[in-house]
């Protein structure tokens, strides 16, 4: 029996697996470099954690490293300790398979670089797995990069330590804003960069045409992710065109909750485009279609308008209409309020006061931030920490001065009730965020 057809990711993972095989049998470059968009990223991803499947065609072993590089100093200690907890991690299930495990990470001596720690950890582990495969690659696809010029300077220094020939770096490199662009040009013997171009959105089209029956969910994805992929290009001819045919087929379905979200691209791709009126026009529409779908009776649309409400309020805000922003706020804060979210209750009041503290208003503002604040106290205390709650007690603070001190100390003393004394500490310098 033929096996069946592969969909549009297994054939891209086919191209990124030809690709790499490419660069694995050129013993010269250390360093794969992929010059990719977000979507062609995620891909790359989706292709090292492939690697180490059964039903890989690779002959390479795979170690993804996702440790942040934050300390350029400590960063090959992080790795020298990521790769050994993977492997205590899998230790118990090689060995319920049979397979030995007695190898243990090389530890730092005295003095010892960072790099030189690292190397010398993938080297002992590249001579562990021996035959079993070809290379050791290390993926280095860190979650967060502070200083992309740390960040070329940690790989260069790396490439130039003297890697043992069976040992490769993968990393990725955003074709928009390249990091280590430098570094390619300085290294061409050490480095190879590979421009992938898979055509994610097409992918993503392929995936949404489903088995190729194009019944109304079909239609509706097509368009959808069509629609979204226009708005994030800017192509605001093409965003209107393909709004109106999915909305179309929402209309006939009677979908309007994906109606309101399909207003709600729009309004983005409005705001995109400096549109403010297109933009508030749509977010009046998201709500007036999720409205709807809350009279016939679609639990998801409480939510759909209230975060449609919030949206709006953010926009006019952009817009400096602070008084129509705020009325949009405390109606936001009601519905937040019905569906017991304390936290989203907390943040409409918030945002309702640092709007009427905008129109000059110093009652209503301080009115809200009361409300905000008793909200607050309905908020898990372990939450209200890593939430933004220290600029509701700014914003009062702000609209009473500092010549009221009876309101002053009820400001103090309520916001140290919810945070606790740190709160004075905290309690300088920030603008509030919209």
């Amino acid at each position: 029996m033929l096996p069946p057809p592969k969909n549009a990711i297994e054939k891209r993972l086919d191209v990124l697996e030809d690709l790499w095989n490419g660069f694995a049998q050129n013993p010269a470059p250390r360093l794969c470099r992929w010059l990719v968009t977000p979507a062609e990223s995620r891909m790359i991803e989706a292709f090292v954690e492939f690697q180490n499947e059964e039903s890989s065609d690779v002959p390479d072993f795979f170690i993804r490293f996702n440790e942040p590089f934050e300390s350029p100093e400590r960063y090959g200690f992080v790795l020298r300790d990521a790769l050994a907890g993977k492997y205590e991690e899998v230790r118990s299930r090689l060995n319920e398979e049979g397979i030995e495990t007695n190898w243990e990470c090389p530890t730092a001596a005295a003095n010892e670089g960072d790099q030189v720690v690292f190397l010398r950890a993938l080297a002992s582990f590249c001579a562990e797995i021996g035959p079993t495969s070809e290379l050791l690659v290390a993926a280095l696809l860190p979650t967060r990069i502070d200083d992309p010029g740390a960040w070329q300077a940690w790989i260069q220094k790396l490439l130039r330590a003297n890697t043992p020939s069976g040992i490769r770096y993968l990393v990725t490199d955003p074709v928009d804003a390249p990091a280590l662009g430098k570094l390619a040009e300085k290294e061409t013997a050490l480095v190879q960069t590979i421009r992938p171009e898979l055509n994610m959105p097409a992918a993503y089209l392929e995936l949404a045409r489903g088995d190729g029956r194009f019944h109304p969910g079909v239609l509706f994805r097509l368009n959808f992710l069509a629609l979204t992929q226009a708005a994030s290009g800017g192509n605001m001819a093409k965003v209107k065109e393909l709004a109106a045919a999915a909305t179309g087929v929402a209309q006939k379905e009677g979908w309007k909750t994906m109606e309101s979200v399909i207003q709600m691209t729009m309004a983005s791709a409005c705001l995109g485009a400096s549109d403010m009126a297109g933009a508030l026009a749509a977010y009046k529409a998201a709500g007036a279609a999720a409205n709807q779908a809350a009279r016939n009776g679609d639990p998801a649309a409480p939510k759909v308008i209230l975060h449609a409400k919030l949206a709006e309020g953010s926009a006019l805000i952009s817009a400096s209409q602070y008084r129509n922003a705020a009325s949009i706020y405390e109606e936001a804060a009601g519905m937040a309020t019905q569906l017991n979210d304390p936290f989203l209750t907390m943040e409409s009041w918030r945002m309702a006061a640092y709007c009427h503290e905008g129109d000059k208003n110093v009652e209503k503002s301080w009115r809200c931030g009361d409300l905000a604040l008793d909200a607050a106290e309905k908020i898990k205390a372990e939450d209200r920490s890593k939430s933004p709650l220290p600029y509701v007690g700014r914003g009062m603070l702000r609209v009473v001065g500092r010549g009221n001190r009876e309101l002053n100390e009820h400001v103090h003393r309520r916001m140290t009730a919810l945070l606790g004394r740190e709160w004075k500490a905290a309690e300088e310098g920030g603008a509030v965020p919209a």
